[in-house]
């Protein structure tokens, strides 16, 4: 098995911009809300930014998976506004790795959190998640 402190150094980071459109609002949660960036929109964001700075130092046939993520949106942000998810990795360790997350506009920092991720063989976890639908399967055959 790797070391991940031998793969992943510290520092490493990618950044994910976009301009909040519709799909991004929070529309479906309250129409109240329908201009308003909505958190799942930054979680989003937060994991493609996670991943650009860290699969690509993989092996083949390794991927990051978010395993705990904290994220606090502190700033009202509006459709059509453009938004940078910023990811740093910053601890590793030899099972996980720890992301710093922060999201701003042209103003400033609107939100920020971590995501603890930790690295597998893709094989496997689709192996794993196909045992698991094969299981619930079979449970409801009985």
């Amino acid at each position: 098995m790797y070391d991940l402190r031998d793969l992943v150094p510290l520092g490493s980071a990618a950044k994910v911009s976009r301009t909040v459109k519709e799909s991004d609002t929070a529309t479906n949660y309250s129409p109240d809300l329908n201009t308003l960036l909505a958190p799942p929109a930054c979680i989003d964001m937060a994991i493609q930014a996670c991943v650009a700075a860290i699969d690509t130092l993989l092996p083949d046939g390794f991927v990051s998976v978010s395993r705990n993520i904290e994220f606090e949106h502190m700033v009202s942000t509006l459709l059509g506004v453009k938004v940078t998810m910023r990811a740093e990795v910053v601890e590793v360790q030899p099972t996980y790795i720890m992301v710093r997350l922060t999201l701003t506009d042209d103003i400033g920092e609107i939100g920020r959190g971590m995501n603890r991720r930790s690295i597998v063989k893709s094989e496997a976890l689709m192996s794993r998640a196909n045992l698991r639908v094969q299981m619930m399967t079979n449970e409801r055959n009985m």
